[in-house]
């Protein structure tokens, strides 16, 4: 780790600055452990205060960091304290992948589009608290597993959302889920 003073909060909890909330949890309770009292990893770094101070500072780079209003207050305060470099550090949220959506919208396209955008299945589920079995239904198109339109459709806004598309994938799903209901009829 480096001098403290010299650490924004992404470098402290060791984050690229497009991290989610699941890896902002992750890294948080990862350093908690790492520096709690008693701790093999910094027994012969800190003293009591200092180990004091390293975790008063990582609570307060999770209380910012998990907030996203106050995220993006901080980020603006990097990129004024740092002219010329993006926050933090050059690192930089790379842009959604610009894809031509097919007209036909598969649980296999919203993987590839995930996939593409690197973001994890967890990660979703994580976010959203939707259970990771019906977002994995979702993207294999195992339609007999998904609970009744109106949650389907709410999964798919809130998966879209995170994976940056539009409302055209969600409908085009939605085609695909009605054909299945009808051919069970």
């Amino acid at each position: 780790m480096n001098n403290k003073e010299d650490q924004n909060y992404y470098t402290l909890l060791e984050l690229p600055h497009n991290a989610t909330r699941g890896e902002i949890q992750v890294a948080y309770e990862m350093a908690k452990k790492t520096y709690k009292d008693g701790s093999m990893a910094s027994y012969s770094l800190f003293d009591g205060e200092g180990q004091a101070e390293i975790l008063e500072k990582i609570e307060e780079a999770y209380r910012v960091l998990s907030d996203s209003k106050k995220k993006q207050k901080y980020d603006q305060a990097l990129a004024i304290s740092n002219p010329g470099l993006s926050p933090p550090d050059q690192a930089i949220s790379p842009p959604p992948v610009e894809e031509p959506i097919p007209e036909e919208i598969t649980g296999e396209v919203i993987k590839t589009l995930r996939e593409k955008n690197g973001i994890s299945l967890e990660e979703i589920a994580e976010t959203t608290r939707i259970n990771i079995d019906y977002l994995s239904a979702i993207e294999k198109s195992r339609f007999a597993s998904l609970p009744a339109e109106v949650y389907v459709r709410s999964y798919l806004r809130q998966m879209v959302k995170i994976i940056r598309c539009d409302d055209t994938v969600v409908e085009g799903f939605m085609k695909q889920y009605h054909a299945s209901l009808s051919q069970k009829r």
